[in-house]
């Protein structure tokens, strides 16, 4: 039985073969003519990489209050399809006292210990600042008693090998009072990139900046994977 299975798709291959065969030299007595078109198809794929330029390594030791330290991830796109792209970023939060520039004091409470930051923003700016490239997606925001996780989705579709405009350039330790975080504590900062193909996806027109609405629609799709 093992022998005969082997042996009939070589048959029927062959078999084929003859019957095209025929019909050539039928079409030929009869003076006709045929055509035909084979279409090859290349399936696409969608890939990309998490890049940080400017950071200076995994770990950065000896950290002081108000201190910057360059990071700047971006996306690129190094597969074949354009796509739609996100990233998540998780930082940690402690409860800590702040002072500000003139060295007044806020109430100690649970907050994040780092800003995230462009290069516009100067030492002296005490807030998150993000590109315009970039939307925040507030719904799928998470924040728990150790870290404050945000969403961002890229306006426009990321075409094959292109890269994103980095969501910021920098970080910055608040200006925590001394003694009130380890310093043995490794502190981290969690960054995750994700993406979805950005043709054919229903109600949404990839050639324009997207809202903060359509893109939490797309980000849903990742979501639900």
């Amino acid at each position: 039985m093992g022998l005969k299975r082997r042996n009939r798709p070589i048959l029927i291959a062959v078999m084929c073969c003859a019957a095209v065969l025929t019909a050539v030299f039928a079409a030929l007595a009869y003076s006709s003519v045929t055509d035909g078109i084979t279409n090859t198809f290349s399936i696409g794929n969608v890939r990309i990489k998490l890049t940080e330029t400017e950071y200076p390594g995994n770990t950065v030791s000896g950290i002081v209050p108000n201190s910057e330290t360059a990071k700047n991830p971006q996306i690129n796109n190094v597969g074949v399809n354009s796509a739609f792209v996100f990233l998540k970023v998780t930082v940690p939060k402690k409860e800590v006292t702040v002072a500000d520039a003139y060295g007044n004091c806020s109430e100690k409470t649970l907050q994040e210990i780092f800003y995230l930051k462009t290069s516009e923003n100067d030492i002296d700016i005490t807030e998150n600042s993000f590109s315009d490239c970039w939307s925040e997606l507030e719904s799928y925001a998470e924040e728990s008693s150790e870290t404050k996780t945000y969403v961002f989705g890229y306006k426009n579709a990321l075409g094959s090998f292109r890269a994103t405009e980095p969501l910021f350039d920098k970080i910055q330790l608040k200006n925590i009072i001394e003694q009130e975080i380890d310093p043995e504590e490794l502190q981290e900062i969690k960054i995750e990139a994700y993406a979805v193909q950005s043709d054919n996806i229903p109600g949404i027109d990839k050639t324009d900046d997207l809202s903060a609405d359509e893109l939490e629609q797309i980000y849903r799709i990742i979501e639900n994977k």
